[in-house]
């Protein structure tokens, strides 16, 4: 059942005054409405629906009200059955469209408490699955702080898709809000949150569609998190069919009640209608969008009523004709009726929610320089009470008049510009355009970067902010190459001047860039340079400390673990925000590894693990830091639970970027690695060769990573007693190695390799190519596997030239070592033994 038009104006008038009642007087008022049965049902239905507080249901939309005239039929219960790794658990909702249950993951990997989404198949047009399936891929990239995170998806045995979401342990908004009676600032605060974490998700094509209090959780840290994202925008009407509403009426916007597509500006008016009731305490009253006309009453401005609901919070006096005034134009301009008169996007919300903040002038007031005059003195009251300013407020008064237009026209030119910008991308995509040819993502990206070169050549600063924007997604999604290309042509529209607002994070990017392509000493130049830019334009502190964190851990890679250490100290010590704080505890720990501070980097690393998991074990952070402390773990010896880290890290990061993403096949050739050192060769042999392919998909044939899988393969053929396979690889390995611009510690370690080799089939080589000394290979059996036979051909060669021989402790060692080894390795051994006895009976006999 669809809510159509007629039914809508049937019940409208009596659901804008039901929803404002208390929950008693609504029931005695509801009684005494003369209703048909039909009527009284939808509108029950609905008031439900507002009242709705389970985030992860679409019960608060059409969904539920699409199942008011459903069958009776027995509803599918999924409680018991596995889906994927997932183990389903209680139902904990139910919609028109899907069902939810609360989920673990069932094959021991790890432990993790989740929201199991399963869509009814039936419900879904093939279309509509196509839209599905590239929503799951846009939704998969999503990482914010803000929002609840997609960790898996696909499609039980019977058909029917399933999501499988952060389970987010908190409260709804509105709950939080009312127990904690937080002032008026600390909600703004959150409102500020909420914009920032759907602007993320704006900048990546991603909307709502229902934002609404009960889609907002509140964690006992204070953290906001919006849920339920993607469902919504599947739904466009077909040809023929009515529109239906995946949305909550209460805080839709007037074009969506009518049946337009999801856009951006929706999701504006949507947290416009949050605010307004977080700040008022009542929602506004829908309009008669559905019936094509504008509202007649505007909706009583939150001042009136936040007198009355709010007061005096928290024992905070709340100043009425601010509210009466920023706050309502705020409200106002959130949510006009013609999306045209709303904010162009949330980004200029949060500016003029953070102007209100720093009592800075609002542009949703639109005041003339009495107004900009009075919000400058409020900031500056010693000034003001001083009367310094008294003389010169005329002129002062003109002079930000004559400012704030040349804003509002330099705002107009970059607004017509960007949406020029991205017009332009939308037609390319167009196939009649290429002969059929649909183009990716990836090539519309790379067309835009392009394009916007001759378009905007008059407009400097957006022509860098466009570059910055398209390079920095490319680097997201692993390409490398265009990356580059995007990134230094903004660094060149710069030029010396560091000054644009965007400089510290497009030379951070250009610095991860640098790496990627196995530039490590490269990278922490631009890294230095991105940090100096952070302090000269004063950037937030979030942002600043993040590009600290990327210095530290540019420092490290390159075996600079002294800087690497007081790099992370230093933001660690100026108490930066959660995610940064873990990041920089990450970075310590690894850097104490490197150092040779094995126990401390496990104490730091763990530490770092058990707070992030706290909060959101599924976070990236997480697989980071899995990451390090299983190459702790290794270097401790504890091959097995090494083994389980980086599996636990690789699966992560498939989940968050995809299986061909550079951080993804980072992970698994560190299981391949372990795997290697179990002696299970077999096994790691197959999961080199697949990395190799994925290598060389990604980044061609010459690149650092190619040069180190071949280093790997031939390793893995050596400690299968395989020497001409092993030399092959290494052939290939050095071939690549050769056309590097430089030579990383990366893949210095392959002359080690190659030296045993060459060793193992009799050619005579320098023992110092082994990369080890007597004082490394005191106790050979202590060390690796391929540390033992780097040992032990050092001692062989060393005692064949007369030069070393080892202690009798360090020989009992190394025969222990031999009972496993290949008979070339024994005779030749025995032979080097005689002739350091010999020497050693030679050495005796003179000296008696």
């Amino acid at each position: 059942m669809s809510i159509d038009k007629a039914s809508w104006e049937r019940v409208q008038s009596h659901f804008d005054e039901l929803i404002d009642l208390e929950p008693t007087d609504r029931s005695v008022r509801l009684k005494a409405l003369t209703l048909s049965d039909e009527d009284r049902s939808l509108l029950e239905s609905l008031l439900a629906s507002h009242d709705q507080r389970d985030p992860l249901l679409d019960s608060g939309s059409a969904p539920s009200l699409l199942a008011l005239g459903e069958s009776d039929e027995a509803e599918e219960d999924w409680t018991g059955r596995s889906l994927g790794p997932w183990q389903v658990e209680e139902q904990i909702g139910r919609g028109g469209m899907s069902v939810v249950h609360r989920g673990q993951r069932a094959d021991g990997q790890f432990d993790k408490t989740v929201a199991i989404k399963v869509l009814d198949a039936e419900q879904l047009a093939a279309d509509q699955r196509h839209r599905l399936t590239e929503e799951i891929r846009i939704l998969a990239r999503l990482e914010h702080p803000g929002l609840a995170r997609l960790i898996d998806s696909g499609q039980s045995d019977d058909g029917d898709p399933y999501l499988v979401m952060e389970y987010v342990s908190g409260i709804p908004l509105n709950d939080h809000v009312d127990e904690q009676q937080l002032p008026v600032g600390e909600r703004i605060k959150l409102i500020i949150q909420i914009a920032r974490a759907l602007q993320y998700a704006h900048q990546r094509q991603v909307i709502h569609c229902d934002v609404k209090p009960s889609n907002i959780l509140v964690t006992a840290q204070g953290v906001a998190k919006v849920v339920d994202f993607g469902i919504a925008s599947l739904d466009h009407a077909e040809p023929g069919n009515e529109a239906r509403l995946y949305c909550s009426p209460a805080y839709a916007a007037p074009e969506r009640l009518l049946g337009a597509a999801p856009t951006t500006s929706q999701d504006v008016f949507a947290l416009g209608a949050v605010m307004y009731r977080m700040l008022s305490g009542r929602n506004i009253r829908p309009h008669d969008a559905m019936t094509g006309t504008h509202i007649t009453e505007q909706p009583t401005p939150p001042s009136v009523a936040t007198t009355q609901s709010i007061g005096e919070t928290n024992a905070q006096p709340i100043h009425a004709r601010e509210l009466e005034g920023d706050l309502d134009a705020i409200c106002m301009k959130a949510i006009a009726v013609d999306p045209d008169d709303r904010y162009a996007s949330l980004s200029e919300l949060i500016l003029d929610l953070e102007a209100w903040q720093d009592h800075r002038p609002v542009s949703a007031r639109n005041g003339g320089r009495v107004y900009v005059l009075s919000r400058w003195l409020r900031r500056h009251t010693a000034i003001a009470a001083l009367g310094v300013l008294l003389v010169g407020a005329l002129i002062t008064g003109t002079v930000v008049s004559l400012d704030q237009a040349r804003r509002a026209s330099e705002q107009a030119e970059r607004a017509v510009a960007s949406r020029d910008f991205l017009i332009g991308i939308l037609e390319a995509a167009d196939p009649t355009l290429d002969y059929g040819y649909d183009p990716t993502a990836s090539e519309l990206l790379r067309r835009g970067a392009e394009q916007i070169q001759g378009q905007l050549e008059d407009q400097p600063t957006l022509l860098v902010e466009l570059l910055h924007i398209i390079g920095k997604t490319q680097l997201e999604r692993g390409l490398i190459d265009d990356a580059r290309t995007s990134l230094d042509r903004a660094i060149e529209r710069m030029g010396a001047d560091r000054d644009h607002r965007d400089a510290a994070s497009i030379l951070a990017s250009r610095g991860l860039v640098a790496y990627e392509d196995g530039l490590y000493e490269e990278s922490v130049p631009w890294l230095e340079q991105a940090v100096s830019a952070a302090e000269d334009n004063q950037i937030n502190k979030e942002d600043r400390h993040g590009i600290l964190v990327q210095l530290a851990d540019m420092h490290a890679v390159n075996l600079q673990t002294e800087e690497a250490v007081n790099v992370a100290e230093r933001v660690l010590s100026e108490q930066p925000e959660f995610g940064n704080r873990v990041a920089a505890m990450r970075v310590k720990g690894m850097a104490m590894d490197l150092g040779g501070d094995m126990d401390g980097a496990e104490v730091v690393l763990s530490d770092a693990l058990e707070q992030q998991r706290s909060v959101d074990p599924e976070h990236i952070s997480a697989a980071l830091i899995e990451n390090d402390l299983a190459i702790v773990y290794w270097r401790q010896g504890r091959a097995e639970e090494s083994l389980a880290m980086h599996q636990s890290s690789w699966r992560h990061k498939e989940a968050i970027f995809g299986e061909n993403h550079p951080q993804t096949m980072t992970s698994l050739g560190n299981v391949a690695a372990i795997t290697d050192g179990l002696g299970r060769h077999e096994e790691a042999k197959s999961i080199w060769l697949d990395s190799l392919e994925r290598h060389r998909a990604l980044f061609g044939p010459d690149h650092p990573s190619i040069s180190y899988t071949h280093g790997m393969l031939a390793l893995n053929a050596y400690l299968t007693d395989d020497l001409a396979g092993s030399r092959e690889q290494m052939d290939e390995a050095y071939a690549v190695r050769s056309r590097l611009p430089e030579v990383t510690h990366q893949i210095d370690w392959l002359d080690y390799v190659d030296a045993i080799v060459h060793f193992e089939i009799g050619e005579a080589i320098d023992p110092e190519r082994l990369g080890v000394t007597a004082e490394d290979c005191i106790e050979p059996a202590a060390r690796r596997p391929l540390g033992q036979r780097l040992c032990v051909a050092w001692w062989i060669l060393t005692a064949e030239r007369q030069t070393n021989c080892p202690s009798d402790s360090t020989k009992g060692g190394i025969a222990e070592l031999l009972s496993d080894w290949p008979e070339r390795w024994v005779s030749r051994w025995e032979t080097s033994a005689a002739l350091c006895a010999e020497d050693s009976t030679a050495a005796d006999s003179e000296s008696s």
